[in-house]
């Protein structure tokens, strides 16, 4: 049983009466509570200078890349974000900033790292290098892409606590301790956004984050800092070790990133119990897929096609949360 929330900070939409409330009005009103976040993401420049990125990503900006191994941070130029999301309309038990992501993973992962304050992101996790080794590289190391049933892009990790940081949350790259996460509450099969293109590579990196935790409150970044991108060729880019068919040389990362764009679905899909959106590529979408609750938003993820992904490529077998 999952302790009771917190107390939330007020929300920007005061709630109606129970009995006055539609349940298309509810929809509306859980929708209203992830539009600043997303705002956020599509609209705010990045604070690129504060923190950088780790030696070897690309960012948005074609002229940042370079190699994919991490090191020590770089001098990144603010860029864009620019994310595509899949919004879910029914009402949540949780939004993904509520306090209870706090309590919720904190004692399941201690044993795997060190919960800190930082300076500039607040509340965070950051994994042990005893554990992970001292290149982890989140949605790289120690796992592999598969698909759903619904054709969502789903990272499997191979961490017995995998289950957590690469479902719920962000990662944020900190030049003072590496790979951070900063905890959410809402699932998706992977918090990531893509880049595709025509020369078959396709590139991912951590979904940026555009809140910190404070005093165990969750403040809003107006800035976000830049996704940290690696490609890998489409042909791999479900091998059982995908970390070992990402790209390292510099130039052709350079090339890749040149000829790549960000991935943004055709429009965002709205969910109802017992219905589905099509989707480019065929696949559909349904509200109440993953075991993603009802009122949630995440990544939208590329169709294969969308992605150049060869169908002997494609998993054969589907994965399941």
């Amino acid at each position: 049983m999952l302790p009771m929330p917190l107390p939330q900070p007020s929300s920007p939409l005061s709630p109606a009466p129970a009995a006055a409330q539609s349940p298309f009005r509810a929809r509306l009103r859980r929708l209203g509570g992830a539009l600043p976040l997303l705002a956020a993401l599509l609209a705010a420049p990045s604070t690129a200078a504060a923190q950088g990125l780790p030696q070897g990503y690309t960012s948005d900006a074609p002229a940042s890349a370079g190699e994919t191994a991490p090191s020590q941070p770089t001098e990144t130029q603010p860029v864009q974000v620019e994310v595509g999301v899949s919004a879910e309309i029914e009402v949540d038990a949780y939004e993904d900033t509520d306090p209870s992501a706090l309590v919720e993973f904190h004692e399941p992962l201690a044993p795997y790292g060190t919960w800190i304050d930082d300076p500039s992101y607040g509340r965070v996790w950051v994994p042990s290098a005893v554990v992970v080794g001292p290149d982890f590289a989140p949605y790289q190391t120690a796992g592999r892409w598969s698909l759903t049933e619904d054709g969502e892009w789903m990272w499997v990790s191979d961490y017995a606590w995998g289950h957590i940081p690469f479902h719920y949350g962000r990662w944020v790259w900190i030049s003072a301790h590496g790979w951070s996460w900063i905890p959410g509450r809402v699932y998706a099969p992977a918090w990531v956004v893509w880049r595709v293109g025509d020369h078959g590579y396709v590139g991912w990196a951590p979904m940026p984050p555009t809140y910190t935790w404070t005093g165990g409150v969750a403040v809003s970044l107006w800035t976000v800092p830049p996704a940290a991108y690696v490609f890998c060729p489409t042909t791999h880019v479900f091998h059982r070790h995908v970390h070992t068919h990402i790209v390292r040389d510099r130039g052709v990362v350079r090339r890749i990133a040149a000829h790549s764009h960000t991935y943004r679905p055709a429009r965002p899909t709205a969910g109802r119990p017992g219905h589905s959106e099509a989707r480019p590529g065929g696949a559909g979408r349904s509200g109440s897929a993953h075991g993603i609750r009802p009122g949630s938003y995440r990544p939208a993820s590329p169709s294969l096609a969308e992605a150049g992904v060869p169908s002997a490529s494609a998993p054969r077998q589907r994965a399941r949360p």
